[in-house]
């Protein structure tokens, strides 16, 4: 019995003294004192203190592994406490706009200590909030906002979805332009829309396939149609079979973009039917879509029977305003390609300009990426004291001015004025004629109501 409670004694004073001495150790600077660095990054046998008869580790290795060669005070010293690991969890995601973010482990050399946290790619955004408020605070005389359709999206995503115009080749950036009547003098403004009112075609929305391209090449030429025709054709024409169909096209993918002149060969060659007939898909699919075959007298759609309408060779509008004023005032809207930056895509109201705030080292991202758009001039103006140009875009009406914006004029901002096309109607002589018939009746009726009109002013 004496002997047992000896034992116990000397146990109880084993467990004091152990205790006091762990609990002393944990209170001792270890990696606190340790020179030339306190705490080193990744494994490093080297990285050590000496504690009692051996040594311990300062290394970033116990961040991962804590084991019980690591110095007592590494997690206070080298982790700023047990607790900053706690901001995220190994493997969690998450999003910042367009950025995706994933939580990894990493070394701060600041505080010398591994930290988690959540790493996140580095693009522009569409939808930058930064880039928005710089652009309405320092009043650039237009206004920006951001729009649902670009939300999650990268700048490199607009430039391959929304775009889509690749530009003309040499020779025909050679093409002699049409000339322009010495006695021509422009309106202060103009609107196609109110002059050939219900001929001229909407905002067309283009979806994710970079297909301006062939959404101005058929815009043009379906106003073109309603205008020479006389109301008489005023249908869409078909986006999709331009995108489906033309083997002129450069890329195997047209929703990544095509040359304006090869659109204009497929008009000039084989022509189009009517959106009605062929219905657009690819901005929902983001593919060219199988080529479906009008010569059978049967619509892809078999609501109607197909009607193509041609159009004669593309010819260029000189570069200047007062030769483009001319051609839309007197033959109708044009087609001009545009160098598209960050910027443009959050236009809200007022005359565009390139504003330069995508420059701005403070954004994230690169917002200095561009590419070339092609868009739809319908007429001018001026706007607070900004002489302007009235374009058509191809994002939608819920973009801009339902669908619209207005662009600097006579400065050639964005190349807005460096390349001009259009081409005329391919009619018919049966068309021709018929024309022919209703203007001569048109000005029969006219010449009649003349009649009656002075002869009641006799009475």
């Amino acid at each position: 019995m004496e002997n047992r409670s000896w034992i116990l004694v000397a146990a109880i004073y084993y467990c004091v003294l152990v205790c006091s001495v762990t609990s002393h150790d944990h209170t001792q600077d270890y990696c606190r004192t340790r020179q030339p660095e306190q705490c080193c990054s990744g494994r490093d046998d080297k990285c050590t203190v000496p504690r009692r008869d051996t040594y311990c580790y300062c290394d970033m290795f116990c961040a991962i592994h804590l084991a019980v060669d690591c110095c007592p005070d590494f997690e206070a010293t080298c982790m700023e406490g047990p607790g900053s690991l706690e901001e995220c969890s190994m493997g969690d995601k998450t999003t910042e706009a367009c950025n995706k973010c994933e939580c990894i482990q990493k070394y701060d050399p600041v505080s010398r200590s591994m930290k988690r946290t959540f790493n996140c790619t580095d693009h522009a955004c569409l939808n930058d909030d930064v880039l928005i408020n710089n652009i309405n605070r320092n009043q650039h005389g237009w206004s920006a906002r951001s729009y649902d359709r670009f939300s999650g999206l990268t700048l490199e995503d607009g430039i391959s979805y929304f775009l889509g115009t690749h530009y003309p080749k040499s020779h025909v950036m050679k093409q002699y332009p049409m000339s322009t009547p010495k006695d021509y003098s422009p309106s202060s403004q103009f609107d196609a829309r109110q002059k050939w009112r219900s001929l001229i075609q909407p905002a067309f929305d283009q979806g994710r396939c970079a297909s301006s391209w062939a959404v101005s090449t058929a815009g043009v030429a379906a106003d073109r149609w309603g205008i020479e025709s006389r109301g008489q054709y005023r249908d869409s024409l078909s986006l999709q079979q331009l995108v489906s169909c033309s083997s002129f096209i450069m890329s195997t993918n047209p929703c990544r973009g095509g040359r304006l002149e090869d659109a204009w060969w497929y008009l000039k060659k084989d022509g189009l039917v009517s959106e009605k007939c062929y219905p657009y898909m690819s901005g929902v699919t983001e593919k060219k879509e199988i080529c479906y075959s009008t010569c059978n007298d049967e619509c892809p759609n078999k609501i109607a029977k197909p009607f193509t309408q041609k159009m004669t060779p593309m010819y260029r509008i000189a570069s200047n305003e007062r030769s483009i004023q001319y051609e839309i005032e007197n033959n109708g809207p044009v087609q001009a390609i545009i160098k598209v930056r960050g910027d443009f895509f959050q236009y809200d109201r007022g005359v565009y300009s390139y504003s330069a705030e995508p420059e701005n080292p403070q954004l994230k991202g690169n917002h200095t990426l561009e590419g070339y758009h092609s868009v739809k001039l319908i007429g001018w103006g001026v706007l607070n004291g900004e002489k302007y140009w009235l374009a058509v875009n191809s994002w939608g009406q819920e973009w801009g001015d339902e669908g619209t914006f207005k662009i600097q004029r006579g400065a050639n901002d964005s190349d807005i004025e460096k390349f001009i096309a259009a081409a005329w109607a391919r009619l018919s002589h049966h068309d021709l004629r018929r024309l022919s018939r209703a203007a001569n009746l048109h000005r029969r009726r006219h010449t009649l109501g003349s009649l009656v009109r002075v002869d009641n002013k006799g009475a």
